[in-house]
């Protein structure tokens, strides 16, 4: 999911952070509505840590003084880390699910 390329189109960096919140709200919600206890925690988790890695993104592209740089790298590589853990631990689980939700996930990133 890294590597999107996030778009920072909104006036203050509060602005950017929101709308990358609120892009990660809907299917983290989905997620953990499954009923499997299990599930629901990696299905929540995924677009939690894709909110983290965007927030991230945005941080780069806005930071000239590169105050947090190696602060944000090292969250977008754990949290890429753990989607693609989390994702590998789910297909065999739940292929039908882990296949919407991927989508979902790719339509969510692109909106």
């Amino acid at each position: 999911m890294h590597g999107h390329g996030i778009t920072v189109a909104r006036d203050t960096p509060a602005e950017a952070y929101s709308a990358a919140m609120d892009k990660m709200h809907g299917p983290m919600m989905d997620g953990i509505a499954n009923p499997d206890p299990d599930v629901a925690l990696v299905m929540g988790m995924v677009p939690h840590h894709q909110g983290a890695i965007d927030m991230a993104e945005i941080m780069l592209k806005l930071d000239n003084g590169h105050h947090n740089h190696e602060l944000a790298r090292e969250i977008i590589a754990a949290q890429q880390r753990e989607i693609n853990q989390t994702k590998a631990w789910l297909q065999p689980k739940e292929p039908a699910v882990a296949v919407t939700e991927d989508e979902r996930w790719k339509r969510c990133l692109k909106a």
